[in-house]
């Protein structure tokens, strides 16, 4: 395979985060695309097919556009990025060309120099390929043209819901959403994020924030006075959704003027992660990770098998599972009306890993086991026990992602008994094995 920006191309890739309480899927082992791509040189036929005329060789050779704004070193462009190189790595006829709006930047200057296309797609795009019959990949969630193509998308509604789920086992009771009503992801945040709420009889409350709230100096300084007013509105503590991490940026800001603590009166999850501003803040802001190079290794993949003829384009959306959500400071409060069920919450968090029990946990919260199982069930709506063992699989998720360790070790590490102890109990919980969670996320070599 070989890449080319113009002349160069970098080698590029995500950021490490910190380790997250909540865990949504594991992370894969893919080739390194930077080590393997012979980057800037053009495609040698003969590799490809040794055995081939040079006619045929030529022809063998398939020339790819990605339709990736490299000037906007977002997580999400940069991660895509090197999944599609990871997978063109892996394909001896692929020549990857970064083209973002696909006119063409070879001397033949034209879309139709492609043989497929992977990327944000553009209607403009959409328009152009269909008309030349290219195939086409999207891996932009907010395309204004997702729905007629065949696309490969983080899923926010399962990410909302782990932020929804996290919040409501960390005792609060109020919850908020701020985000664009123009903003495609929306209806997909909502979707993942009120549905556990409700299920407890509670409700959000929303702020409309602009599509682009730095679109100009009015834009801004009425989003910023409208946000602010809304925030000084809420009954506390309040967690608050917030899909934009610019716009977390500003929540943070405005906390501050109305002298508002974070995480105690404010819980905050920001809807991606860019360690720039979710690590330098303070607190660090909680976040949600999309496996931004899956999504743009399966979207290379998918194209690849749409233009083999191997499957037929397909009508709906391929949804990827975020990685994790990364619990940080904004976040890392436990709330409850009972003092007791919250120390019971916080040892909870802190010695999951170990064999602890319910008469242990009721020891450090200064309290009988009867109350304590009264008193969790009323203010959290689980068992002590349910709590432990949702804890401990959340933690092994996270391991499962991060690591390479045995089941074995898994076990004896996270407070289980043995290996099928842990088994049963993660199949309870997250309606799988850790085999299988691990096997169904794993991308090939």
């Amino acid at each position: 395979m070989q890449c080319i920006i113009g002349q160069n191309c970098g080698t590029l890739g995500p950021a490490e985060g910190d380790s997250p309480i909540f865990a949504a899927k594991e992370h894969d082992q893919r080739p390194n695309a930077f080590a393997a791509a012979k980057i800037g040189t053009p495609p040698d036929p003969q590799e490809a097919n040794p055995m081939a005329s040079p006619k045929h060789r030529a022809k063998s050779v398939k020339r790819i556009a990605i339709a990736i704004e490299m000037d906007q070193p977002y997580p999400h462009h940069l991660g895509c990025y090197s999944g599609i190189l990871q997978y063109a790595a892996s394909k001896d006829d692929w020549h990857a060309v970064v083209d973002p709006f696909v006119l063409g930047v070879s001397r033949k200057a034209s879309i139709r120099e492609y043989d497929g296309i992977v990327g944000r797609i553009t209607k403009k795009a959409r328009n152009a390929a269909r008309a030349a019959g290219i195939p086409v990949v999207n891996h932009w969630v907010n395309s204004p043209v997702r729905r007629e193509l065949p696309s490969v998308l983080p899923d926010c509604r399962k990410g909302c819901r782990l932020a929804a789920e996290h919040f409501l086992a960390r005792g609060f009771r109020q919850f908020g959403y701020v985000g664009s009503a123009r903003d495609q992801t929306r209806e997909l945040h909502l979707a993942g994020f009120e549905p556990p709420i409700r299920q407890r009889g509670l409700k959000v409350a929303k702020f409309h924030s602009p599509l682009k709230c730095e679109a100009n100096p009015k834009v801004f300084g009425r989003f910023y006075t409208g946000l602010n007013q809304w925030l000084a509105g809420l009954t506390w503590p309040t967690a608050l959704m917030v899909p934009s991490e610019p716009v977390a940026l500003y929540v943070v800001q405005i906390c501050r003027e109305l002298e508002l603590r974070i995480p105690q009166d404010v819980g905050l999850v920001v809807g991606r992660e860019n360690p720039t501003i979710c690590m330098q803040s303070s607190p660090t802001l909680s976040c949600i990770e999309d496996d931004n190079e899956l999504i743009g290794y399966r979207a290379a993949e998918l194209l690849d098998q749409i233009m083999l003829g191997q499957i037929e384009a397909p009508t709906e959306p391929i949804w990827i599972e975020p990685k994790a959500l990364r619990v940080r400071g904004s976040s890392d409060a436990f709330l409850s009306d009972d003092p007791t069920v919250s120390l019971a919450m916080r040892f909870m968090a802190e010695h999951a890993h170990e064999p602890i029990t319910v008469e242990k946990v009721a020891d450090a919260a200064d309290t009988s086991k009867r109350t304590l199982q009264q008193r969790f069930a009323q203010h959290v709506g689980r068992s002590v026990h349910a709590e432990i063992m949702r804890l401990r699989v959340e933690t092994v998720k996270r391991l499962l992602i991060d690591t390479d360790a045995s089941l074995e070790e898994l076990a004896d590490e996270n407070g289980f008994t043995d290996v099928s102890h842990m088994v049963k109990t993660f199949r309870k919980v997250a309606s799988t094995t850790p085999g299988a969670f691990r096997r169904r996320h794993r991308t090939p070599h």
